[in-house]
Protein backbone atom coordinates (compact mmCIF):
# COMPACT_ATOMS: atom_id res chain seq x y z
CA UNK A 1 0.00 0.00 0.00
CA UNK A 2 0.84 3.31 -0.44
CA UNK A 3 0.46 5.95 1.99
CA UNK A 4 2.50 3.69 4.87
CA UNK A 5 0.03 1.57 6.57
CA UNK A 6 1.05 -2.19 7.89
CA UNK A 7 -0.22 -4.91 6.24
CA UNK A 8 -0.60 -7.89 8.78
CA UNK A 9 0.19 -11.01 7.46
CA UNK A 10 -2.98 -13.17 8.63
CA UNK A 11 -1.46 -16.55 10.93
CA UNK A 12 -3.47 -19.71 10.74
CA UNK A 13 -2.94 -22.99 12.77
CA UNK A 14 -0.96 -24.97 9.88
CA UNK A 15 1.72 -22.06 9.61
CA UNK A 16 1.85 -21.52 13.25
CA UNK A 17 1.83 -25.46 13.52
CA UNK A 18 4.64 -25.74 10.64
CA UNK A 19 6.88 -22.95 12.16
CA UNK A 20 6.53 -24.84 15.42
CA UNK A 21 7.46 -28.16 13.79
CA UNK A 22 10.78 -26.70 12.10
CA UNK A 23 12.32 -25.29 15.46
CA UNK A 24 11.73 -28.30 17.29
CA UNK A 25 14.10 -30.82 16.07
CA UNK A 26 14.29 -34.11 18.03
CA UNK A 27 11.04 -33.62 19.44
CA UNK A 28 8.98 -33.39 16.44
CA UNK A 29 9.86 -37.16 15.62
CA UNK A 30 8.47 -37.84 18.91
CA UNK A 31 5.25 -35.79 18.07
CA UNK A 32 4.43 -37.16 14.64
CA UNK A 33 5.24 -40.22 15.89
CA UNK A 34 1.98 -40.68 17.67
CA UNK A 35 0.04 -39.29 14.82
CA UNK A 36 -1.17 -41.51 11.62
CA UNK A 37 1.40 -42.22 8.72
CA UNK A 38 3.85 -39.96 10.63
CA UNK A 39 7.73 -40.13 11.11
CA UNK A 40 8.45 -42.51 13.38
CA UNK A 41 11.74 -42.33 15.92
CA UNK A 42 14.39 -44.04 14.64
CA UNK A 43 16.72 -46.38 16.91
CA UNK A 44 19.43 -44.96 15.70
CA UNK A 45 18.22 -41.41 17.18
CA UNK A 46 17.65 -42.78 20.68
CA UNK A 47 20.31 -41.52 23.67
CA UNK A 48 20.41 -44.69 25.52
CA UNK A 49 22.90 -46.80 26.43
CA UNK A 50 23.35 -50.15 26.78
CA UNK A 51 24.80 -52.19 30.44
CA UNK A 52 27.99 -53.97 29.58
CA UNK A 53 26.66 -56.79 31.10
CA UNK A 54 24.64 -56.95 28.54
CA UNK A 55 27.43 -57.65 25.85
CA UNK A 56 28.32 -61.02 26.27
CA UNK A 57 29.27 -63.48 23.70
CA UNK A 58 26.72 -64.85 21.44
CA UNK A 59 24.97 -61.63 21.99
CA UNK A 60 23.31 -60.06 18.31
CA UNK A 61 23.30 -56.15 18.66
CA UNK A 62 22.46 -53.46 16.21
CA UNK A 63 25.47 -51.88 16.03
CA UNK A 64 27.34 -48.58 14.17
CA UNK A 65 29.46 -50.49 11.32
CA UNK A 66 32.03 -48.08 10.18
CA UNK A 67 32.80 -48.64 6.44
CA UNK A 68 36.81 -49.60 6.18
CA UNK A 69 37.34 -46.89 3.34
CA UNK A 70 35.49 -44.01 4.71
CA UNK A 71 34.64 -42.02 7.34
CA UNK A 72 30.89 -42.82 6.82
CA UNK A 73 29.14 -45.92 9.22
CA UNK A 74 25.96 -48.14 8.46
CA UNK A 75 24.03 -49.26 11.13
CA UNK A 76 23.40 -53.24 10.65
CA UNK A 77 23.49 -56.10 12.93
CA UNK A 78 26.33 -57.91 14.74
CA UNK A 79 27.35 -60.82 17.14
CA UNK A 80 29.64 -60.42 19.48
CA UNK A 81 32.45 -61.78 20.42
CA UNK A 82 33.60 -60.66 23.37
CA UNK A 83 34.57 -57.67 25.24
CA UNK A 84 37.33 -55.90 26.78
CA UNK A 85 36.30 -52.90 29.12
CA UNK A 86 34.85 -50.18 26.80
CA UNK A 87 36.01 -52.13 23.81
CA UNK A 88 33.88 -54.79 22.17
CA UNK A 89 34.81 -57.24 19.47
CA UNK A 90 31.88 -58.25 16.75
CA UNK A 91 31.10 -60.13 14.06
CA UNK A 92 28.96 -57.89 10.92
CA UNK A 93 25.96 -60.15 9.60
CA UNK A 94 24.55 -59.04 6.20
CA UNK A 95 21.34 -59.85 4.42
CA UNK A 96 22.71 -58.97 1.07
CA UNK A 97 22.77 -62.57 -0.75
CA UNK A 98 24.94 -60.94 -3.50
CA UNK A 99 28.20 -60.55 -1.31
CA UNK A 100 29.40 -63.87 -0.40
CA UNK A 101 32.63 -64.88 0.83
CA UNK A 102 34.32 -67.82 1.89
CA UNK A 103 33.65 -66.69 5.76
CA UNK A 104 30.06 -66.35 5.59
CA UNK A 105 28.05 -68.68 7.93
CA UNK A 106 24.10 -68.20 7.44
CA UNK A 107 22.45 -67.88 10.49
CA UNK A 108 19.50 -70.56 10.73
CA UNK A 109 17.67 -69.64 14.07
CA UNK A 110 16.43 -66.25 13.13
CA UNK A 111 13.83 -65.72 16.11
CA UNK A 112 17.04 -66.98 18.75
CA UNK A 113 18.60 -63.97 17.35
CA UNK A 114 15.98 -61.34 16.69
CA UNK A 115 16.46 -60.85 12.84
CA UNK A 116 13.97 -60.84 10.34
CA UNK A 117 15.19 -61.50 7.09
CA UNK A 118 17.82 -64.45 6.03
CA UNK A 119 21.70 -63.03 7.26
CA UNK A 120 25.02 -64.19 7.23
CA UNK A 121 27.72 -63.66 9.70
CA UNK A 122 30.65 -62.25 8.29
CA UNK A 123 33.21 -63.75 10.52
CA UNK A 124 36.13 -63.13 8.15
CA UNK A 125 35.89 -59.21 9.16
CA UNK A 126 35.82 -59.36 13.07
CA UNK A 127 35.84 -55.63 14.33
CA UNK A 128 36.45 -53.40 17.48
CA UNK A 129 34.11 -51.05 18.39
CA UNK A 130 33.68 -48.90 21.14
CA UNK A 131 30.37 -49.54 23.44
CA UNK A 132 28.34 -46.50 22.18
CA UNK A 133 28.23 -47.97 19.03
CA UNK A 134 26.06 -50.45 20.11
CA UNK A 135 22.09 -49.02 19.72
CA UNK A 136 19.79 -52.05 20.97
CA UNK A 137 19.99 -55.82 21.53
CA UNK A 138 17.92 -58.00 19.22
CA UNK A 139 18.66 -61.40 20.76
CA UNK A 140 20.94 -64.02 21.04
CA UNK A 141 22.45 -66.42 18.65
CA UNK A 142 20.99 -70.20 19.11
CA UNK A 143 23.36 -73.02 20.35
CA UNK A 144 23.32 -74.49 16.53
CA UNK A 145 24.97 -71.22 15.31
CA UNK A 146 27.22 -70.12 17.48
CA UNK A 147 28.92 -73.67 17.91
CA UNK A 148 29.61 -72.70 14.09
CA UNK A 149 30.51 -69.23 14.13
CA UNK A 150 32.97 -69.55 17.15
CA UNK A 151 34.33 -72.62 15.64
CA UNK A 152 34.99 -70.51 12.40
CA UNK A 153 36.71 -67.66 14.28
CA UNK A 154 38.88 -69.80 16.48
CA UNK A 155 40.52 -71.69 13.41
CA UNK A 156 41.39 -68.59 11.57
Amino acid sequence: MSNGSIVLKRRTRESVQHEHDRDCGFRRHRRNATKPGGERVHQIMRADLLSLGVLTKGTVVRARIAFADCDDYKVRPAIVVGRRGRVVTVVPCSSSPRATTSGDIPIAQLDCAGLTTGTTARTGRTLLIDRVDCIEVLGYLGAEDAARIFSTLHRA
